[in-house]
């Protein structure tokens, strides 16, 4: 656990820059941030923001990740295919202009 301070200088990146990068991976569910209280009233000014990396919510996020690409994959494979479908199950008896658009489709 490490404050973004910390981060910034090991990465030796500009402080602005660090920060987006923290959040867009806060956002994907790489970094997890914990709050850690200097003082006992637990006010969120008198507070220390830590960053660290939760193993298992960064597997479950990256296989969600991979799971959404795969099924993109699979419906413009099938949108794509459906489109020359038409083409190929008459492809003897195509115009040259019918079967350019084949050979486009099949790329």
């Amino acid at each position: 656990k490490l404050e973004e301070n910390h981060i910034f200088n090991i990465c030796m990146i500009p402080l602005q820059e660090g920060r987006e990068i923290l959040q867009a991976m806060v956002r994907h569910s790489v970094l997890q941030l914990q709050q850690v209280a200097r003082s006992s009233d637990g006010a969120v000014a008198n507070s220390v923001w830590l960053y660290y990396v939760d193993l298992r919510r960064v597997l479950a996020s990256t296989e969600d990740l991979v799971l959404n690409a795969i099924l993109n994959l699979r419906i413009r494979f099938r949108s794509e295919n459906a489109r020359i479908m038409p083409l190929e199950s008459r492809s003897n008896s195509l115009t040259a202009k019918e079967r350019q658009l084949l050979r486009d489709g099949r790329r």
